[in-house]
């Protein structure tokens, strides 16, 4: 049995109250997950409208609007998330995602810089911060942010693929410096 059927997204029999904002963010929890990024934003703002409170579904709202590269959109979410909950890490992640993905690579990195100080062993953040700094130039701090993410993800195995574009890229801006 998937996320779908779980949550009997079908459509048919649905169970529970649909007015529910437990599990409309459910639904849209196995809509993302499922890469259904539109539903996924749709259940997020029903259960919204319900909650707004609900700092996960302000966040996986925003991170769907992410996926559908509605940057602004998607950063007023977090935000709203970030405003209800500022100690969470992964909205700080998430709203450096955005960021970036936007070109604001200074505001990007201090989002990031913001979830690692939340959560120092934050390995997704360091990743995010390093290709950040690389790509605004800023060799040194790469540098030494990619030795930070190598230095935590060294015994995390779901950080495998990671590792070795890490490794990979602090070869490259090691090598460029003699």
């Amino acid at each position: 049995m998937n996320l779908k059927d779980l949550f009997n997204l079908s459509g048919s029999g649905q169970q529970g109250n649909p007015n529910d904002p437990a599990i409309l963010y459910n639904k849209g929890v196995s809509h993302l997950t499922q890469g259904e990024f539109e539903e996924a934003a749709k259940c997020f703002e029903k259960a919204l409208e319900l909650d707004p409170k609900n700092t996960k579904a302000w966040n996986n709202r925003g991170t769907s609007l992410l996926y559908m590269s509605k940057f602004d959109d998607a950063i007023k979410c977090i935000d709203r998330a970030i405003n209800l909950d500022p100690m969470r890490a992964a909205f700080w992640y998430n709203k450096g995602i955005c960021q970036d993905r936007m070109g604001h690579l200074d505001r990007a990195i201090k989002s990031f810089e913001k979830a690692i100080e939340l959560r120092p062993r934050y390995p997704e953040a360091w990743f995010n911060k390093a290709i950040a700094l690389e790509t605004k130039g800023d060799k040194s701090a790469a540098i030494d942010a990619w030795k930070s993410y190598l230095n935590i993800a060294a015994r995390n195995r779901n950080q495998s693929e990671w590792k070795i574009m890490a490794i990979d890229r602090l070869s490259k801006l090691k090598g460029e410096g003699k």
